[in-house]
């Protein structure tokens, strides 16, 4: 039985593996107030609505969107292929060089964002345009 009332770093699961960033230029947006972490795989059409709906933010926060990938093909990913289309400068992409689960990607997604505050997005759901609205 786990005793959850035990401290555990759950980070460290997966540190051997690398993150390479293949999309985006953190000096696009210097100091994000917030980060929104999109965990992906093998699933580009829902990425591509994820995303615009991300970028079109009705907002005058600076924000960073930050894709952490699983796919771990070899190759120049289909998700890859849809943030260059987009090429926006608030995207900054992340390949796993390992498939992880999602709980891994998602905390190697906490330690890639720069924001405050993180919120997260599946790649096969999307944000209203008025998400930050109130920041």
């Amino acid at each position: 039985m786990i005793n959850i009332f035990i401290s555990q770093n759950h980070f460290v699961s997966q540190e051997e593996i690398p993150s390479m960033m293949l999309y985006g230029n953190k000096d696009s947006i210097s100091n994000p107030f917030v980060s929104i972490v999109i965990t992906a795989y093998k699933r580009p059409d829902y990425l591509r609505t994820c995303l615009e709906a991300a970028i079109g933010q009705d907002c005058d926060v600076p924000y960073e969107i930050v894709v952490v990938d699983n796919n771990d093909e070899p190759g120049i990913s289909p998700n890859q292929k849809i943030i260059e289309q987009i090429n926006s400068p608030k995207i900054m992409y992340y390949r796993h060089q390992k498939n992880m689960r999602y709980h891994d990607s998602a905390n190697r997604g906490i330690e890639l964002a720069r924001g405050e505050f993180i919120c997260f997005c599946h790649d096969d759901d999307f944000y209203l345009k008025t998400l930050f609205l109130r920041c």
